[in-house]
């Protein structure tokens, strides 16, 4: 009878040992779907790359690519790429930062800015390199993902690009206001339907 007993026991606890694993995989892949769907693929915009914002650059400071974003869905994001070039003569750092500024309706109406500072156009640089060295004449190119949050209006938002560039011996230089001489603004329009 003893025998039997632990065999029993083991063979019990085999069955709720596998039924457990299935349920959480289940689990789990319920959990992958549903918070997958929040933020649907990322999409490209097509002639946005690496050597599109480098032939944009040229001679210039700062570029994004693209400077709009047409038809732009609620709950999806679009890369979209920041280029930044030192044109000076010494070694700088640089801060790039993006903001949704200002919007307005499919009406023509100015989108108020109390909803503008909670359901906007959030901007996130994928490795969180918008501080960054860099030498004269040297480039860096970055992919920005903008994620259109579910309970955006739609409208037309401008998006506000500055880029700053400070010295070891002025480092406040890197903080925008709109008078610094150090900071170059560039904008971007995006489209939410």
């Amino acid at each position: 009878m003893k025998g039997k007993k632990g065999i029993e026991l083991s063979i019990n606890f085999v069955v709720i040992i596998v039924l457990s694993v299935v349920m959480l995989g289940f689990g789990l892949t319920l959990l992958y779907k549903s918070v997958g769907s929040a933020w649907q693929s990322v999409e490209s915009i097509g002639g946005c790359d690496d050597s599109a914002v480098n032939d944009l650059l040229g001679s210039q400071r700062i570029a994004i690519c693209p400077s709009t974003i047409e038809k732009a869905h609620r709950s999806k994001a679009y890369t979209a790429y920041v280029g930044v070039k030192n044109t000076g003569t010494a070694a700088m750092d640089f801060k790039v930062a993006l903001r949704a500024e200002s919007g307005v309706d499919p009406q023509g109406q100015k989108i108020p800015d109390s909803y503008m500072a909670n359901n906007r156009v959030i901007f996130t640089f994928e490795k969180d390199d918008n501080n960054f060295p860099l030498q004269p004449n040297e480039r860096k190119i970055m992919p920005v993902i903008a994620k259109i949050p579910s309970n955006t209006k739609p409208g037309t938002y401008y998006i506000g690009m500055n880029v700053c560039s400070c010295t070891s011996a002025f480092p406040d230089n890197c903080r925008y206001t709109l008078t610094n001489p150090d900071c170059t603004v560039d904008s971007m329009t995006v489209k939410v339907v």
